[in-house]
């Protein structure tokens, strides 16, 4: 059966002004709470073929986190274009059409 889970960067640090919002980092609490989705997908077996990541800092570093629970054998993808990129949909759906199982897709 094939699966598709969503999920939201964790919790990041506030703009700064002149900051790129694709720069911000995860803040302690985003570490600690990317973490423990981590480990409840390991517990609950949602260990994933392929993962479709954002190239933003705070989504990247979401899956970092995550990951470390030993869910890190799936295969990272990321976005070849940037994220508001109209080839980004197209890209994302070639992905999941070609990936099996469990596809986790974190965003920003």
């Amino acid at each position: 059966m094939r699966r598709l889970l969503l999920f939201r960067h964790a919790k990041a640090e506030r703009s700064e002004p002149g900051m790129e919002d694709r720069n911000r980092k995860l803040i302690e609490r985003g570490r600690k709470d990317a973490a423990r989705i981590g480990a409840y997908m390991a517990s609950h077996a949602l260990v994933p073929d392929r993962a479709l990541i954002s190239p933003s800092a705070r989504t990247q570093e979401t899956w970092k986190f995550a990951a470390a629970a030993r869910i890190a054998s799936a295969v990272i993808s990321g976005w070849p274009e940037a994220p508001d990129s109209p080839d980004q949909s197209c890209s994302a759906d070639r992905t999941l059409e070609t990936a099996g199982g469990i596809v986790p897709v974190v965003t920003g």
